[in-house]
């Protein structure tokens, strides 16, 4: 069973803010920058080469996909994924709220109080438009861990509680014939090298075993014990009775490229019919865990509904 914990944070803009109306990219980066500056007593230093990465906090967090795994191995999950956050409001006033939430996977679950710091770390900086001019700044007011508060701006004293909620796989008591599956931020997934155009019931399934088996390699040791190849096999039977979809194009500068990346997805809903009971524990792993590609800023956010 992997742990996880739900981190939600509520904070007021001092300053007016400009921001995107996809906030994955901004929030993910003013993050990682943060969380560097207070973690990191080395600065200038690639971080692959650094003699300390392999007690770094932020290095565990945020440059998970460079730590040293076994030839062959898939590459390292980011132990997080961005859950949720206003994608409609870009201007926000001075005083106005605005909130997003984290999960965190395994190991980081140890790590909340630095990411609360680096969190009101973010506020004194800013995030968005004009942050060099003062723009963005915000006061963190209280985080929640699992629905329990354990910081307020007043007290500005952090509460631990262990976390207790865990994801596995359980087998289906429900009995289904068609499930409705809504797409909420961009599902990025590669099929024989390219990008899907269409949710085909299938490759989706692929896309979800592969992310719940690199989690547990990872973060448990193992892989799940699943019948992969049939259940692959049977997931191409079921058929995609509807979908409504639009590809939303994004992008974010890559640092460590130096260069503007293009990132983007499909988002929608699809309603699936077939014998889909054997297949709800793993769609419904990936409601929390987030399925394809780019999950760390946001994408692959899936909800479930039995018709």
């Amino acid at each position: 069973m992997l742990k996880y914990s739900v981190l939600d944070f509520i904070c007021e803009f001092e300053k007016k803010a400009i921001l995107p109306e996809f906030k994955g990219n901004i929030i993910r980066g003013a993050l990682g920058n943060s969380l560097r500056q207070i973690c990191c007593p080395i600065k200038r230093v690639d971080c692959k080469n650094c003699l300390l990465s392999s007690s770094c906090i932020y290095f565990y967090i945020f440059e998970s996909k460079l730590i040293k795994r076994p030839k062959g191995s898939p590459s390292t999950p980011h132990p997080f994924v961005l859950d949720s956050f206003d994608m409609e409001k870009t201007l926000y006033m001075p005083q106005e709220d605005f909130s997003f939430r984290l999960i965190l996977f395994g190991g980081a679950v140890k790590w909340i109080p630095y990411i609360v710091y680096a969190v009101t770390y973010m506020g004194e900086r800013g995030i968005g438009k004009g942050r060099k001019d003062g723009l963005g700044r915000f006061d963190l007011k209280w985080v929640k861990q699992d629905g329990h508060e354990i910081y307020t701006s007043k007290t500005k004293v952090l509460t631990n509680i262990e976390a207790d909620n865990y994801l596995e796989l359980h087998d289906s008591e429900v009995e289904m014939s068609k499930l409705q599956v809504d797409f909420i931020t961009p599902y990025r997934v590669k099929f024989k090298n390219a990008l899907v155009t269409s949710f085909d019931f299938g490759i989706l399934i692929r896309a979800a075993l592969r992310r719940i088996s690199n989690l547990e390699f990872h973060f448990l040791g193992e892989e799940p014990d699943l019948d992969y190849k049939g259940l692959v096999h049977r997931a191409n039977n079921i058929e995609l009775l509807s979908e409504e979809k639009q590809w939303i194009d994004l992008s974010r500068f890559s640092f460590r490229q130096g260069s503007k990346m293009k990132i983007g997805g499909l988002v929608g809903r699809a309603i699936y019919k077939g014998k889909l009971s054997e297949f709800y524990p793993i769609l419904k792993y990936c409601e929390i865990a987030h399925v394809g590609k780019q999950t760390s800023f946001g994408f692959g956010k899936i909800k479930l509904t039995i018709l």
